[in-house]
């Protein structure tokens, strides 16, 4: 009898063992810090860090290259970074923006990177975006990239084809409107000296206000004075007419009259013109990322 009840404590005992050993088992043991995950740049002067083998080498030399030409062409740097788990982190996206700054993803001063991650502990993607590319990769947009390219791929492990459309994606919008912006910023400074003609025109005319208003009305002045001249004259000439009528020929006087008053308005006309018109004429590192910060923004998704 008490050899049957130690048989059967002994069954109980292996039983419980093997049952808390099987319960532990399914408890990720791992945890992972940010120091841990390599860096690419410093590793291989690539910009993928796989450590679940989620991609093949030719997915991540694809990658790799697609990265490169993005960099080369406008400074962008994005990094896609797979890791088993981002415990002890409190969450994925804080995992995501302390590994962004650690490393200092993006250029420095323009804060133009990209951090691509993904969980497979957690089942969770974050894709974290500097301050220099959200205007370009706003929250939303990024949502919808991970919700459209990569989240339906990995539900149905697609891992490696979800990670190659959402970087492509990414890349795909950063050349368009990066493009975008350069056209309209050429366009805006294709003609430099002109603009600044037409800015400084006005200001360069308000500064000679105090100067031609006085000689513009200088100038009014002397043309009422000679019209009246003209007027007076023209009075005095027709005044004398009459009186010369009864002493002498029609001929004389209106010979006279003629010649003084072409005369005049040659000369006063002529002086005038070519005067103001001349008046007005006179007066008239390969081997690490380049040092940017994160803004915080981005987006996350569940498979």
């Amino acid at each position: 009898m008490k050899k049957q009840l130690s048989r059967h404590s002994q069954i109980i005992i292996f039983a419980s063992s093997l049952s808390i050993s099987l319960i532990l088992s399914n408890i990720p043991t791992h945890a992972l810090t940010v120091q841990e995950v390599p860096n690419p740049r410093q590793k291989n002067s690539g910009w993928v860090t796989d450590m679940v083998d989620m991609l093949s080498p030719e997915a991540e030399a694809q990658i790799n290259q697609m990265i490169s030409n993005l960099e080369q062409e406008n400074g962008t740097e994005i990094t896609v970074v797979t890791v088993p788990t981002t415990k002890p982190s409190s969450t994925p996206k804080a995992f995501t923006t302390e590994l962004f700054n650690t490393w200092g993803i993006g250029k420095k001063g323009k804060d133009n990177g990209i951090l691509f991650l993904v969980s497979k502990g957690d089942r969770r993607t974050e894709i974290e975006t500097g301050y220099g590319v959200e205007e370009i990769l706003p929250d939303a947009l990024v949502g919808s990239i991970i919700r459209k390219q990569v989240t339906p791929k990995f539900k149905k492990g697609k891992f490696e084809a979800g990670i190659l459309a959402g970087t492509k994606s990414l890349i795909k919008e950063l050349e368009t409107k990066t493009t975008q912006t350069q056209t309209a910023v050429s366009s805006e400074t294709e003609h430099p000296d002109f603009v600044i003609f037409l800015v400084f025109l006005p200001i360069f005319l308000l500064s000679l206000l105090p100067v031609l208003l006085p000689i513009s009305i200088f100038i009014i002045i002397i043309i009422m004075l000679l019209e009246w001249r003209g007027i007076i004259k023209t009075n005095l000439n027709s005044f004398m007419l009459k009186k010369l009528r009864n002493y002498s020929n029609n001929y004389s006087g209106s010979s006279y009259s003629s010649s003084s008053s072409s005369s005049y308005s040659s000369s006063s006309s002529s002086d005038y013109s070519s005067s103001s018109s001349s008046d007005y004429s006179s007066s008239s590192d390969s081997s690490d990322f380049g040092g940017g910060d994160s803004g915080g923004a981005g987006a996350g998704d569940d498979w």
